[in-house]
């Protein structure tokens, strides 16, 4: 279960700083739409563009406000080819690169209207990670904690490890959000703002994901939005 603990009490992953040289903006609109099939396609392929959409969608749908979300590129292509496969998706692409010229932390901004129908298509055919699709998309927000406020995870309670825990542990999200803790992107921490504290004590997938860090966290943190605020909650690990 959580247990409430104070922020000097968490322990931090190493994050890299960098010194911004240039920045270069592509607007999505200016690159041209595609059709649905391609769309779909490169949304299937990259499940770090399934986890961008479904970190943009959630604050969308929820609070009808379009925020930034942060991502790294993940080497596959070469850096214009990423670029481009994301203004197919999003409507505002912001490339810092570092000292060496290198591109580092992605900002991301808006889903385009055609990459929206695809992805809410996705959403109502369980074709998305289901990992992701159950921490971030299943479930409306949730507001049970009017706080900021910190929590750490300990196995106080008698859980098992099910028949489903080794297909969790391999599971493509789980190991891309583990493998990106030294990068604070999207994919550093997990969305859970549509269940309640109480729920989250009595999951068994927070009890899968603490045996593979060696801390587990839960993050209240207040966000503004349309002057409103609101308490989101993120799950975030020490390794």
């Amino acid at each position: 279960m959580f247990c409430e603990i104070k922020l000097n009490q968490i322990k931090h992953n190493y994050i890299r700083n960098f010194i911004q040289k240039k920045v270069r903006c592509y607007e999505g609109e200016s690159i041209g739409d595609t059709n649905k099939s391609i769309i779909h396609n490169v949304i299937c392929q990259d499940i770090n563009i399934q986890i961008a959409l479904a970190y943009i969608y959630f604050f969308k749908k929820e609070f009808d406000s379009e925020i930034l979300c942060p991502i790294t590129l993940s080497g596959m292509l070469s850096t214009e080819e990423e670029i481009n496969l994301l203004a197919i998706i999003f409507k505002r692409v912001v490339i810092p690169y570092d000292e060496n010229g290198k591109p580092y932390i992605i900002q991301l901004k808006g889903i385009k209207k055609i990459a929206e129908e695809v992805f809410i298509e996705m959403i109502n055919c369980c074709e998305l990670n289901k990992i992701l699709s159950y921490f971030v998309l299943e479930r409306p927000y949730t507001e049970d904690c009017a706080k900021v406020s910190y929590y750490e995870y300990k196995d106080i309670e008698a859980f098992t490890k099910q028949s489903d825990y080794c297909s969790f542990c391999n599971d493509k999200y789980i190991k891309h959000i583990l493998y990106n803790e030294k990068n604070f992107t999207c994919s550093s921490f997990v969305n859970v703002s549509g269940f309640s504290i109480d729920f989250l004590n009595k999951n068994k997938y927070i009890y899968y994901l603490s045996t593979l860090v060696n801390n587990l966290y839960l993050f209240i943190i207040e966000y503004e939005l349309n002057a409103r605020k609101y308490f989101i909650k993120q799950l975030r690990w020490h390794i």
